[in-house]
């Protein structure tokens, strides 16, 4: 009987994790294709959000479940509290000013903590796999993916079958996404994969990182190229050297931070005015008026701002300015730390900053048991650090795939013995 019941338990194991690999590539390539069914259905506009918001039902469901063994560190415990605390700084300022009615302070609450509801949700559906047991099913499933984009960038390039741009006098390829960073970040999403699956396909990885790589040079966006300059480091240093990171390698990507930081603020502070430039000035001020605590979700920087408009624009006199006007506000969510400054204030934007550390240091924690699951994690965060310097990194569509990965990894750390 206990043979038939071990047979049993295998049998019944084997369905569970083959469900999961299914599930773990749907969710792939709906990421990766994510721009181009929201653009074409409608209905699949939210998705993101939803995900994020799938956090609190499945919760409840593990919470029932039975022989579930998993380990939860202070750290993570610390997270949550920070993320908490963050989202209520944003609430202080909505109740003290009111600026905007409560339905864009909701809409704009969830969507600036949805990268780290993501990550949750992920966690939760993969709290107990094995991506051992998957790999192979996500191996074919990123080859069909990258295979597909190298292919219709090369059929772009000769027939132009996609609407495109031109960018240092050479033609640009966005193929049928809404933008070129679209484009880049999801070829990078899938980088961050393979570098995990380097644990199972070492070198052989190689050419589908540079059919990758192909596609984004031909994006031409400095972030994604920084981005790839991450993949390298991560497949060299850590993939195929094993070593860790020493203090010469953290030299070298603290002054290419400082270089892009230094290069962001020549932008935002010394070339002609623009939207970016004004919300990046501006948001300091505000945060100064409003100090401790800002304007308060939805009132400046974010998507939700634009409609209905935030007299917050008006104040500080950025109604006139082309792409933050009442009846053209398309370039409000242009940035991404400016939101978070003005919005939560220097409280806020202390909190944020601490919670990204912290998600680092449980990035790292990964290493102890996987030095590939840590290379993936540190690229998918630091591209997003990145592109926050000129963008709304981690509020953005794409911000939810990359937490979505995180989350994976870290269900994949978070797996033990005893609960």
């Amino acid at each position: 009987m206990s043979a038939l019941k071990k047979r049993a338990g295998k049998k019944e194991n084997g369905s569970l994790n083959l469900l999961r690999g299914l599930l773990l590539c749907f969710l792939v390539i709906f990421f990766v294709f994510q721009d181009l069914f929201q653009t074409t259905l409608p209905p699949l506009k939210y998705m993101d959000e939803l995900f994020a918001a799938a956090l609190f039902p499945i919760l409840i469901l593990v919470l029932f479940r039975k022989n579930l063994h998993y380990q939860i560190t202070k750290r993570s415990l610390l997270i949550i509290f920070l993320i908490i605390a963050l989202w209520f700084t944003g609430y202080y300022g909505f109740v003290r000013n009111r600026y905007q009615p409560l339905g864009s302070t909701l809409r704009d609450s969830v969507a600036c903590v949805k990268y780290f509801m993501s990550i949750g949700t992920s966690c939760l559906i993969f709290i107990d796999s094995d991506l051992k047991k998957m790999q192979k099913l996500l191996w074919k499933c990123l080859g069909g993916v990258t295979l597909c984009l190298f292919v219709l960038c090369i059929a772009d390039l000769g027939l132009h079958i996609f609407p495109g741009g031109h960018r240092y006098g050479l033609r640009t390829v966005r193929l049928f996404y809404t933008s070129f960073s679209q484009l880049a970040t999801m070829c990078l999403f899938l980088c961050v994969i393979y570098l995990r699956l380097f644990e199972f396909y070492r070198d052989r990885i190689l050419p589908w990182l540079c059919m990758l790589f192909f596609v984004i040079a031909w994006t031409m966006r400095i972030k994604a190229f920084m981005g790839v300059i991450c993949v390298l480091f991560a497949y060299i240093r850590i993939c195929r050297m094993r070593r860790p990171i020493g203090p010469l390698a953290w030299s070298l990507m603290g002054v290419s931070g400082i270089a892009i930081g230094i290069r962001q603020f020549r932008y935002y502070f010394e070339t002609v005015e623009s939207a970016r430039k004004l919300l990046t000035k501006e948001s300091i001020i505000i945060a100064r008026d409003y100090f401790p605590f800002g304007t308060g979700w939805g009132t400046f920087g974010s998507a939700f701002s634009g409609n209905p408009y935030s007299p917050v624009y008006r104040m500080y006199n950025l109604d006139d300015v082309w792409g933050l006007t009442r009846d053209y506000y398309a370039f409000v969510a242009d940035t991404f730390w400016p939101m978070i400054l003005a919005q939560c204030g220097f409280v806020g934007a202390v909190l944020y900053v601490l919670i990204l550390v912290l998600l680092a240091l449980e990035v790292f924690s990964l290493g102890r048991k996987n030095a590939y699951a840590m290379a993936s994690g540190l690229v998918s965060l630091l591209y997003l650090v990145i592109a926050s310097t000129s963008e709304s990194a981690f509020v953005n569509t794409y911000a939810v795939p990359y937490a979505f990965w995180l989350g994976v990894l870290f269900a994949g750390n978070r797996k033990s013995d005893s609960k």
